[in-house]
């Protein structure tokens, strides 16, 4: 059982090289050919993340734009599940901050969904009216941790401070 990601802009890629045609570059296809994997190629390269915008019932006001990998999935609305242990999405992990275990992972995504965003801007408007909350709390969120650190290190800073002058009144 492989886990790679496959979104459906990969369908088009696949049938064409598995056919032995190629798509012409002109038309800027997002999705990739899985062929090499079929076949067990080494040189196929795994997608990192898949982008999705998407509404159940089609209606362009309740879409939601989410990216994910075979493990998280970030929404534009600022949620962000470990979708291989939550699979019903009930745990929101940023509700705690970022966490050093998957931070990295957070970022890759956080990364990858704005430069979606930027695309589907051009080409939605009315999607930037929905995103405000999470642009507010991605906002709130840099300068909690903005802050967080500089304590941190303020707090080290006083703790060498302490030492140090304790270390001087022992020598005294």
């Amino acid at each position: 059982v492989r886990e790679e990601l496959v979104d459906f802009s990969d369908v088009l890629p696949t049938i064409v090289e598995a056919g032995g045609g190629s798509i012409p570059s002109k038309l800027n296809v997002d999705g990739k050919s899985h062929v090499p994997l079929f076949r067990g190629d080494d040189s196929y390269v795994p997608r990192d993340h898949i982008y999705c915008w998407y509404e159940r019932t089609g209606i362009r006001e309740k879409a939601s734009e989410h990216v994910r990998t075979a493990k998280f999935k970030l929404y534009d609305d600022g949620r962000f599940y470990n979708v291989k242990k939550d699979l019903k999405e009930e745990n929101n992990l940023l509700d705690g901050g970022v966490k050093e275990g998957w931070k990295e992972a957070y970022e890759i995504l956080d990364a990858a969904l704005k430069k979606h965003m930027e695309v589907t801007d051009r080409a939605d408007p009315l999607q930037n009216e929905k995103r405000a909350p999470y642009l507010k709390k991605d906002a709130e969120r840099k300068a909690a941790a903005v802050k967080a650190k500089a304590e941190k290190a303020k707090a080290k800073e006083e703790k060498q401070k302490k030492s140090k002058t304790k270390k001087e009144t022992v020598k005294n």
